[in-house]
């Protein structure tokens, strides 16, 4: 796994249960990966940002230091500014419309809210939207919606942006990312409807890259082979390993 902190990153080996995630890991191998693409007021540009990367597998030593320098930082999630613009950011009105239900998660497949227990109010800071997938198979999503403490300065709520967390199966060909979990940290009036993450995922691309490093050579081999040296972390960077599950700060559970 690597992990980004701004321009350092640590780089993490260990065992991950293929259980203890809260979305059952179908197959083999796999990476799992999270990016935000975020706001910057500065600009006026959409960015986005890699935040982690995990690649998993279940043969012997398939998970070679040497395989660290292939680990893409980024699949490059996208979204149009279009609709970034109109969703996420809004048009700067100080008062938005925003679902409240921040306890108690509204779980289903298709029209699940329950509008007496999470109710359409005012907010005058930011709608922060978590829609999990509970169950990729049969679609059951399961959905949170509040509206920004104004007082909370431990946690930055105030940058709009869309944190996606999904899983990339080397198994299914065309490529294609399973959501796990869309976040969202929006201006825009009546941004915490559900429908909302429908036309992301219809609006959302990716670019994976070169993974072919990650395949194993056959059925039968111990280890994919890598020509290249080791790499040793470079300045600002920092590894550990370990025996034990190693995914205790990641929300993956």
């Amino acid at each position: 796994m690597r992990e980004n902190f701004g321009p350092d990153h640590w780089t993490i080996m260990g065992h991950l249960d293929q259980e203890s995630t809260f979305v059952h890991i179908r197959d083999f191998p796999y990476i799992i990966v999270e990016e935000s693409i975020f706001y910057n007021g500065q600009t006026g540009q959409w960015n986005t940002v890699p935040n982690f990367a995990i690649y998993g597998c279940d043969w012997d030593l398939c998970n070679h230091p040497n395989l660290v320098q292939y680990l893409p930082s980024s699949f490059e999630m996208r979204l149009p500014e279009s609709w970034l613009n109109a969703n996420i950011l809004g048009t700067g009105q100080p008062v938005r419309d925003c679902h409240e239900c921040p306890n108690a998660a509204q779980c289903g497949t298709t029209d699940f809210i329950d509008a007496s227990r999470c109710p359409i109010r005012s907010c005058n800071t930011t709608c922060v939207v978590l829609d999990t997938v509970d169950d990729p198979e049969n679609n059951l999503l399961c959905y949170r919606s509040y509206c920004a403490p104004s007082t909370d300065q431990s946690f930055d709520y105030d940058t709009p942006r869309v944190e996606i967390e999904g899983i990339l199966y080397f198994s299914k060909q065309p490529f294609i990312i399973d959501l796990w979990e869309t976040d969202i940290f929006c201006r825009a009036d009546d941004c915490s409807r559900p429908e909302l993450f429908k036309e992301l995922r219809s609006q959302l691309t990716a670019t994976p890259g070169d993974l072919s490093p990650f395949y194993p050579i056959s059925t039968t081999s111990s280890q994919p082979s890598v020509t290249q040296s080791a790499t040793t972390n470079p300045e600002g960077t920092q590894s550990t390993t370990s025996n034990a599950s190693i995914f205790t700060r990641i929300n993956l559970f």
